[in-house]
């Protein structure tokens, strides 16, 4: 009888070896399953992250780029551009001649960058005449022009706009916030 007791209790033993053994192996496993899984989870935060910033590094050096060189055309057109009609004496020179039907007018570039281009405006009482002028105008050098306006098509001048335009990039780029306007023209003599 102590024999038998003795082997049963060695099996008894034995089983809750390997029934031990089993529940360790078991939660070996559950434990490496949820290490996996964070080891992915943040791999792909990773990967999403270098995604997301890789696309908000070109989105953020396009819009510098582009409020770069917006910012230098917007200072260049307030601060360095500058026309006006020159004047004599107390006498701006800009006048319509009644028999030629022009509009006769000398103006400078007083800045201290070249203007590549000029736009005038007559505005009359019923439409308004635009002509371009691509033609140079260095710093300091006036230039007399003129620009073919009728008053019976056109109604009498209000008012003329000067709009420069420089180059930026290669690209003609008018100063609009740098205009010259006169709204007083007298009859050429």
């Amino acid at each position: 009888m102590h024999k038998n007791y003795n082997k049963t209790c060695r099996n008894n033993v034995s089983k809750k070896a390997k029934s031990n053994k089993s529940v360790i192996l078991l939660m070996d496993k559950k434990a490496v399953s949820p290490l996996i899984a964070t080891v992915l989870l943040i791999a792909f935060a990773v990967a999403l992250g270098a995604v997301v910033m890789n696309w908000g590094r070109s989105y953020v050096e396009d819009t510098a780029e582009f409020a770069q060189e917006k910012s230098s055309t917007e200072i260049t057109c307030s601060m360095d551009i500058r026309t006006e009609i020159i004047k004599i004496g107390e006498t701006s020179q800009i006048c319509y001649d009644d028999d030629a039907e022009t509009l006769n007018f000398t103006i400078q570039n007083s800045g201290t960058v070249r203007v590549d281009g000029l736009r005038i405006q007559a505005i009359g009482n019923s439409s308004i005449v635009s002509k371009e002028i691509n033609e140079t105008f260095p710093t300091a050098e006036p230039k007399r022009m003129y620009i073919n306006y009728s008053v019976d098509g056109n109604g009498s001048i209000r008012q003329v706009r000067f709009t420069p335009m420089i180059t930026v990039e290669e690209k003609g780029v008018w100063c609009a916030q740098n205009v010259k306007t006169v709204e007083i023209v007298h009859s050429c003599q």
